[in-house]
């Protein structure tokens, strides 16, 4: 149990300088599309976490993941684009929890602010450095 709950720690500090910055864009530039793509990549890594500490011994060295997901308007994920993997456990992960999320509907100011029904989210996750 206690291994349980450090390897989530660990995977927290992972992912705490990708929120942070995710919060200071959105908070800096007062968009509210930066702000909803920042509640998604929150719910992201609350996702995702649990899932990466299953296969701990698999997360060091596994690289950067980079992708793309965009979101419908009602919040269902219309597709993922991986721009850099990282190993097979966390890209194959990583993609098949983000396609399996429901995120929250699309806010109207978003939509307003986008011209249209969809949001595109960058994700950025880089693990074991």
């Amino acid at each position: 149990m206690q291994t349980r709950i450090v390897k989530a720690c660990l995977i927290s500090l992972i992912f705490t300088s990708f929120a942070l910055a995710s919060a200071l864009r959105a908070a800096d530039a007062g968009s509210a599309t930066l702000g909803y793509q920042n509640r998604l990549n929150s719910i992201v890594i609350q996702l995702v976490a649990p899932q990466l500490t299953k296969r701990f011994d698999l997360l060091r060295g596994a690289g950067t993941l980079k992708l793309t997901y965009r979101v419908r308007a009602s919040g269902e994920v219309e597709s993922v684009k991986i721009t850099a993997r990282a190993n097979w456990f966390v890209t194959d992960t990583c993609v098949r929890t983000i396609k399996s999320a429901k995120f929250p509907p699309i806010p109207k100011g978003v939509i307003k602010e986008q011209g249209h029904a969809w949001v595109d989210v960058d994700t950025e996750i880089a693990l074991g450095r």
